[in-house]
């Protein structure tokens, strides 16, 4: 990928004003509604509690009366503490610094890292969707992904040899608090090896 270019088209003052007010890393880039192709965003570019790491194509609009800004978003990778998102299109309503909703469309996936209590990975969960709703929670540690249409999921855990793989028709991931996630799948499949334990030595 290029680096963002540096002729960007010239920002209107309004929606340049307005951007001011999200932030001066911004200012860049995401206030323009020109097409913006194949590029990585500037370092620190956040969209809420999500950094924006790259991009295809990028739009913003500025509504006033709501005091929010839309982002719409061709083949972004947004990453975030707990969890990676990423889809072939995605629309994303920010509010008062945060990312209220958000629609993720074609060939959607999310990463989910679960950490234990002493801070190492304790479980990473693989899914994919061909439709993803996000709506954020009373606080930032909480929020919810709604998901729809041929949903994979694969866990990664200790105790098993390889993922536990579950396909569905729709399910929802639910970030409960910092620490605890909930992931539930419908309508579907299973499948998973468990790791046989060592035979015991004979006895001579």
């Amino acid at each position: 990928m290029s680096k963002t270019n540096s002729r960007i088209p010239y920002i209107h003052r309004r929606r340049k004003a307005a951007a001011v007010a999200l932030g001066a890393s911004l200012l860049t880039w995401a206030a323009t509604t020109a097409p913006l192709s194949a590029q990585q965003s500037p370092k620190g570019t956040s969209l809420g509690e999500f950094n924006l790491r790259s991009f295809a194509q990028v739009q913003f609009e500025y509504n006033s009366k709501r005091g929010s800004s839309e982002y719409r978003l061709t083949r972004p990778v947004l990453t975030s503490p707990r969890y990676d998102f990423a889809a072939g299109n995605m629309q994303l309503t920010l509010r008062g610094g945060r990312t209220r909703t958000g629609l993720a469309t074609g060939a959607v996936q999310i990463t989910v890292r679960n950490r234990a209590t002493d801070g190492s990975t304790k479980q990473t969960i693989q899914l994919s969707c061909d439709q993803a709703r996000y709506t954020a929670g009373a606080t930032r540690d909480k929020g919810r992904i709604d998901l729809e249409g041929n949903v994979r999921s694969k866990t990664y855990t200790s105790g098993f040899d390889g993922p536990i793989t579950l396909n569905g028709a729709k399910g929802y991931v639910e970030f409960l608090d910092a620490e605890n996630t909930r992931v539930q799948i419908d309508q579907g499949s299973s499948s998973f090896t468990p790791i046989e334990p060592a035979p015991a030595p004979r006895k001579k």
